[in-house]
């Protein structure tokens, strides 16, 4: 992962701003401002987020993608888009990343 400070809201996006004690991510400052129209903090959709719960349990591909309806590829290629966003660069870090978090950020608001 990377050497970056999070958001002290979403938990997830690098810091770009500072509001009184809070440092927040772009999304979060710009929702706090007032602007509703922007992208939800959370940058995970949910089938990145429950294919992520299957790698922390311990599960493969397959049986990720039998318990969700997908294929693997599909699995495989929801978990290479959360690497990116996480900046992870494998299955290890991302299921640390999990792990530290002791769950999601919050889903869009």
């Amino acid at each position: 992962m990377t050497e970056q400070e999070l958001c002290g809201e979403c938990g997830v996006a690098p810091v770009r701003y500072v509001k009184g004690a809070s440092e927040l991510c772009e999304p979060c400052a710009l929702w706090e401002a007032g602007f509703r129209r922007v992208i939800a903090p959370c940058p995970f959709t949910l089938r990145e987020m429950e294919c992520l719960q299957g790698l922390a349990e311990g599960k493969v591909y397959k049986q990720i993608a039998h318990e969700l309806g997908l294929s693997a590829s599909t699995v495989r290629s929801h978990l290479h888009n959360l690497y990116g966003k996480l900046g992870a660069v494998d299955r290890a870090q991302a299921v640390l990343w999990r792990l530290a978090t002791d769950g999601f950020p919050r889903p869009s608001r």
